[in-house]
């Protein structure tokens, strides 16, 4: 399931809603940059701020940094400290270019039939758009094809053409549940003071919440702890 999945998750953050990100909004940055904090390189205490040039830097305690910023031609530059870049930008056409430093560029845009296209310079193509009974198929030039629908009782599948399926939903209680055909079963819920619980059927349970700070508060059973502070 993780093959075109995963890929979009990067590229489109339209993708995202399906899954019901649980990281919180906040009044001056929203779940996605926390959601590329979580994904960088950090370690310890992360804080989110806006430098002179109202930039934002994602940045932790031991020097790790990483700067979203805008350039002079309003694309999006994003780099980190150890020189890695990458660059969001539009083209003539109207089309999504994400480059970085390496060479590495993927584009992403529409066909004649309203098709979202991605692909990039190594030959590699997925396509997303719907079916005659306006499911979501995405597919890519390897074989792999995902279709992503509703069943009648409004719940979201979806499966893959190598017998994998996940189906989310919403229990009576209007906690999310993500379960597969593997027996993998995930929970996404409020407890009675505000914060998301996110548990699964292993034992695993993480805790998102706020400080009296207003920074985020991401916690495990395992004792690890991530503070995203919002300055």
């Amino acid at each position: 399931m993780k093959t075109i999945i995963t890929y979009l998750f990067t590229l489109l953050l339209s993708i995202t809603s399906l899954y019901a990100n649980p990281y919180p909004k906040t009044d001056t940055l929203d779940s996605r940059i926390i959601e590329i904090a979580l994904k960088g390189n950090f370690e310890g205490p992360v804080t989110v701020r806006k430098d002179i040039f109202v930039n934002t830097i994602i940045e932790d305690n031991k020097g790790n940094k990483q700067p979203i910023k805008k350039d002079i031609f309003n694309n999006t530059i994003i780099e980190d400290h150890t020189g890695n870049t990458k660059t969001v930008k539009k083209d003539i056409f109207g089309n999504t270019i994400i480059e970085d430093n390496r060479g590495n560029i993927t584009t992403i845009k529409k066909d004649i039939f309203g098709n979202t296209i991605i692909e990039d310079n190594k030959g590699n193509i997925t396509t997303i758009k719907k079916d005659i009974f306006k499911d979501t198929l995405i597919e890519d030039n390897q074989g792999n094809q995902q279709t992503i629908k509703k069943d009648i009782f409004g719940s979201t599948i979806i499966e893959d053409n190598q017998g994998n399926q996940q189906t989310i939903k919403k229990d009576i209680f209007g906690n999310t549940i993500i379960e597969d055909n593997q027996g993998n079963k995930q929970t996404i819920k409020k407890d009675i003071f505000g914060n998301t619980i996110i548990e699964d059927n292993q034992g695993n349970k993480q805790t998102v919440k706020k400080d009296i700070f207003g920074n985020t508060i991401i916690e495990d059973n395992k004792g690890n702890k991530q503070t995203i502070k919002i300055r």
